[in-house]
């Protein structure tokens, strides 16, 4: 059986060709849609993304203050330590004041009082060279010396009448018996002895100097 196609061959052209433009704006409409998720899911995506950069900056800049406190409860920590080995050190080698001014204040006796006490170094007096005798090339060790210092105690003392004794041998009679003396003091001497008046009484000023030596930082440790 024979079909013939009554329909003008311009009509024909013109509906297939309509349509293939259906179907091309069909799948241009549905790219433009994927393109437009896409886009949006983008734009949420970045916008995550900038949220977690950030939580994350922020997070880094917290470390980085927590580790600058650590590093500086550190350093401060040495310090304190360095600090605490440093009062030890005085405290082994400084002589112990507390029972020598306990000391003289029990030695007191009636006619006499303390005006001032002052604490100076004493010059040590420089060793000997030692013989160059011996094994060449060796040296004999250095042995750090005790560093003396002297306690000058000034005072005032009532002058007696008659043959009354005197408060300052009695002073130094009595600081002379005192059980921890020689523990306390190397050697006491009295010096610039001044008579003068103090209204009607007759008074004479004095200084006591104490001999003292402190143990030296080598030989604490």
């Amino acid at each position: 059986m024979i079909l013939v196609n009554l329909l003008p061959q311009g009509l024909r052209r013109a509906r297939r060709w309509s349509f293939a433009a259906v179907t091309v704006r069909q799948g241009a409409v549905g790219v433009v849609a994927a393109l437009g998720v896409v886009t949006i899911g983008l734009g949420f995506w970045r916008v995550g993304l900038a949220s977690a950069h950030r939580r994350l900056d922020a997070e880094w800049k917290g470390l980085q203050a927590t580790r600058s406190q650590v590093a500086e409860a550190r350093d401060r920590l040495q310090t304190l330590e360095r600090q605490a080995g440093q009062l030890t050190r005085v405290r082994a080698t400084s002589p112990q004041w507390a029972p020598r001014l306990n000391l003289l204040s029990d030695a007191l006796v009636p006619g006499v009082w303390f005006t001032r006490l002052t604490v100076e170094p004493v010059e040590a007096k420089r060793p000997a060279k030692a013989s160059s005798k011996g094994k060449k090339g060796r040296t004999p060790p250095a042995v750090a010396a005790d560093r003396r210092i002297q306690l000058l105690v000034a005072g005032t003392a009532l002058i007696p009448d008659g043959g009354a004794p005197s408060p300052l041998a009695a002073l130094l009679r009595s600081l002379k018996q005192q059980p921890e003396f020689t523990r306390s003091f190397e050697a006491v001497e009295l010096k610039d002895v001044e008579r003068r008046k103090l209204g009607p009484l007759d008074v004479s000023d004095f200084v006591l100097r104490f001999d003292v030596r402190e143990p030296s930082v080598s030989s604490t440790r």
